[in-house]
């Protein structure tokens, strides 16, 4: 008869370390649900929500105001932004809400090439109390 093969215990495995466990670890966490959220409310190719107009929407809005306003039949100067959304396409679409009269808003496409040419690609005179979208 033959002895059974001596076998050695298993290895024991390694304890699992938790991220929570250390102070970095916490904010990690942190870190990745967010991270999570926001891109469970993100659409890919999709407008985003409407924020207020930034110093660099207000320098696009400036940049096409003369046309828009030709355009609008609106005076240029009248333009001012006041709030705006964004889509990333091949640039970037700003969807911007203008004010151009007390109760008159303009709505403006305006389109953003990788080079950095900026261009008025769309229009829309609105009242004031139509929500910002995609047109």
């Amino acid at each position: 008869t033959r002895a059974a093969p001596i076998r050695s215990p298993p290895a024991p495995r390694p304890k699992r370390l938790r991220y929570t466990q250390y102070p970095w670890g916490v904010l990690f966490c942190e870190l990745v649900i967010h991270i999570e959220r926001t891109l469970d409310s993100m659409k890919c190719g999709g407008v985003g929500p409407s924020a207020p107009a930034t110093d660099e929407v207000h320098e696009l809005v400036a940049k096409v105001a003369g046309d828009a306003a030709a355009k609008a039949e609106v005076e240029a100067n009248a333009i001012k932004a006041i709030e705006y959304t964004a889509q990333v396409v091949a640039g970037m679409n700003y969807f911007v809400k203008c004010e151009c009269g007390k109760d008159q808003h303009l709505h403006l496409r305006i389109y953003r090439a990788l080079d950095g040419t900026v261009t008025l690609a769309s229009h829309k005179l609105t009242e004031k109390d139509t929500p910002l979208s995609y047109f």
